[in-house]
């Protein structure tokens, strides 16, 4: 089955096709192929695409947790969030803000002063996260991962933007953004020369664990276990 993305409504591809619980995507084509198992059913190394499994590691440690809320807590109501990615860097930019409930479907973004909200429970339709999920390198606030530095990126007007930059600067393992001034450091290792907390820089390693969990995966392939390809996917995050 092959369907096209439409820059009218937008793609999150993996979650909004039934049953998808991994992908692979490929940028040059600009195609995606949402999955049906973790990892696929042939997962090997292939030079051009990138994968990932739709829920990263499988553990309640308050990474991505689709259809369920974190309900309360709210620090307000943003409109006009294209993505569950982009919701993230709106937290990322709002003081005390722990965690994050998104509705794709209106596009809401919620974000919140406790992590979990205030009463978490199921809510189909409705996707979350803590901000800070892990300890090993996802996002960091207030933390920069100094030097090892692949340039310097100006006008980059988000934490999400500046993942893709990193994903698309040959080299670039982590990265560090500053939102104050929209600039962006690909950087060329984990965590970058010296690691150390800084306030309005954030910082995050491109494969976030370094473990095998499923999560980006560069360069490697989940192949077969395909619901169909889907064309005109610009990037790794709409094909999520």
């Amino acid at each position: 089955c092959l369907a096209v993305c439409s820059e009218t409504d937008g793609c999150q591809v993996c979650r909004n096709t039934e049953g998808c619980v991994s992908f692979t995507h490929q940028p040059e084509t600009n195609r995606c192929w949402p999955k049906s198992m973790r990892f696929g059913a042939i997962p090997r190394p292939k030079v051009g695409v990138n994968s990932r499994n739709l829920d990263c590691d499988g553990g309640d440690n308050g990474c991505y947790k689709p259809n369920f809320d974190y309900q309360g807590a709210d620090l307000g109501r943003v409109e006009n969030v294209e993505s569950f990615s982009d919701c993230l860097a709106v937290c990322s930019e709002t003081d005390r803000c722990m965690s994050i409930a998104y509705r794709a479907s209106t596009n809401d973004c919620w974000p919140k002063f406790q992590e979990y909200g205030a009463n978490p429970g199921d809510l189909e339709g409705v996707d979350s996260a803590n901000l800070n999920c892990n300890v090993n390198g996802c996002f960091k606030k207030d933390f920069d991962f100094w030097g090892a530095d692949l340039g310097m990126v100006s006008d980059v007007a988000s934490f999400a933007q500046c993942l893709q930059v990193c994903r698309n600067t040959e080299g670039c393992v982590s990265f560090t953004h500053q939102p104050e001034t929209n600039r962006c450091w690909p950087k060329s290792m984990r965590f970058g020369a010296i690691p150390r907390p800084k306030v309005g820089v954030n910082s995050r390693n491109l494969d976030c664990d370094g473990g095998d969990n499923g999560c980006y995966k560069p360069n490697f392939d989940y192949q077969g276990a395909d619901l169909g390809r889907v064309e005109n996917v610009e990037s790794f995050s709409d094909c999520l």
